[in-house]
């Protein structure tokens, strides 16, 4: 199995959302690029997540939830792209993980990450959107069955995302 790190050739999935006032999770999701789709497809099915099983070298999957609502304004980003590379290149270049994917919602856009040694990769995970200025309303969160109920904010204090 090659890591997901590792691979190169991205698959662009689309859904149709349900508008509601606020999403749990990523049901506001409308297009998602993934080197791993079948990642997001069971995720969303709501099947059993283990890292291990989407990939060799990463302890979980996560990803990077920010609220959309009112842009990027003040943030040194200017879209989820320029979000995408930066962690990318910051979890690489310390040897912690990548982006393997990323995806834009009714009201949030979302950053997937392999990550490694997980205190380390989400301290500089938060420690680069924090620094960056993302919205309060971001947190790190978990695709992996045993840990969806956790996540971390990006801003201390910050409300917890909708459940």
């Amino acid at each position: 199995m090659k890591s997901l790190c590792e691979r190169d050739e991205s698959h662009v999935l689309t859904f149709d959302p349900v508008p509601a006032a606020d999403w749990p999770r990523r049901e506001d999701l409308i297009v998602s690029n993934t080197v791993e789709p079948s990642l997001e497809n069971d995720y969303r099915s709501g099947k059993s997540i283990q890292a291990s099983h989407y990939c060799s070298v990463a302890d979980h999957l996560v990803y990077v939830k920010i609220d959309g609502i009112d842009g990027l304004e003040g943030c040194r980003f200017s879209d989820r792209a320029e979000i995408e590379d930066a962690v990318d290149e910051s979890l690489r270049s310390a040897n912690l993980g990548c982006v393997f994917g990323g995806g834009t919602g009714l009201r949030y856009s979302y950053v997937d990450c392999a990550i490694r040694k997980e205190p380390t990769a989400l301290a500089r995970i938060v420690e680069l959107l924090r620094d960056a200025g993302l919205p309060r309303r971001s947190w790190v969160l978990f695709f992996d069955t045993d840990r969806q109920a956790d996540w971390i904010a990006i801003w201390p204090g910050a409300d917890a995302p909708p459940v």
